[in-house]
């Protein structure tokens, strides 16, 4: 059995192996599939033996191929807007991603901010730029799970995952919203606490050398990667977000930003 999933090039990633592994990565990379060969002549193929490093593989590689200038970041849909929290591996996108769903957010991604550069020139820009979504499956530890209630949640919509001790992986599409461009019109920036959690509004400035600092793919193209952070940052406030407890901070955030 093969799985073809479509990258954002148009280029296809063919997996090959167990047939259980494969239904499973079918399930949990749903917004991707695509049917066998779909009209595309560059396939990549790969050899998958285990769900959660096979899961790892396919969102390097997608997030590879990615067009549009994109940033390591968590996004969220709140009444109408997007939220975007750009950050590195291990500062807790993916739990307060589920946190902030569970706290009535809508999904777009745990991983990348795509950026919607399509009317952003070198000319005076009007408006937020938008967030396209990348909706890849979330990976959260145990701990994160218990923090957030999912961790007696054994099926979201019949299709939770639990491999080993590890993680726990669900669809993206088991938390609800937009497969649609959002506006985006907050950028946090997060910062670890001990205390309670708190927002913070600070210079956009910030909110632009986070994004340069977190990209993915400014290296394709310089200029047109600063065109839109700036555009990004000029159309949405910039806060630093103290992250404490995580449905606390979650709560803290959608009652800030829901209309």
């Amino acid at each position: 059995m093969s799985l073809h999933l479509l990258a954002g090039d148009g280029a296809l990633l063919a997996l090959d192996g167990d047939y259980d592994i494969l239904a499973a990565l079918e399930a949990l990379w749903q917004p991707f599939t695509a049917a066998d060969g779909a009209g595309s002549s560059d396939v990549e193929h790969v050899v998958v033996r285990d769900l959660a490093e096979a899961s790892a593989v396919v969102n390097r590689t997608l997030v590879a191929r990615l067009q549009w200038p994109a940033v390591h970041a968590a996004v969220v849909e709140i009444g109408g807007g997007a939220v975007a929290v750009p950050a590195v591996s291990g500062a807790g996108k993916s739990t307060l991603s589920a946190a902030l769903c569970c706290a009535g957010a809508g999904y777009l991604s745990d991983e990348a901010l795509v950026l919607d550069d399509a009317p952003v020139t070198d000319e005076a820009y009007e408006g937020p730029v938008s967030a396209l979504p990348y909706p890849k499956p979330v990976a959260l530890s145990r701990w994160s799970a218990r923090a957030v209630g999912l961790s007696e949640a054994r099926g979201v919509d019949g299709e939770q995952l639990l491999d080993g001790d590890r993680e726990l992986l669900f669809p993206a599409a088991a938390l609800g919203g937009p497969c649609k461009a959002v506006p985006i019109l907050n950028v946090l920036l997060p910062r670890r606490t001990s205390g309670p959690p708190r927002l913070e509004r600070v210079p956009r400035i910030d909110g632009l050398r986070a994004l340069i600092d977190l990209s993915f793919n400014h290296y394709r193209d310089p200029v047109r990667f600063l065109l839109a952070a700036a555009a990004t940052v000029r159309g949405a406030d910039v806060h630093v977000l103290e992250i404490g407890e995580p449905m606390a901070t979650a709560r803290l955030v959608h009652e800030s930003f829901k209309p």
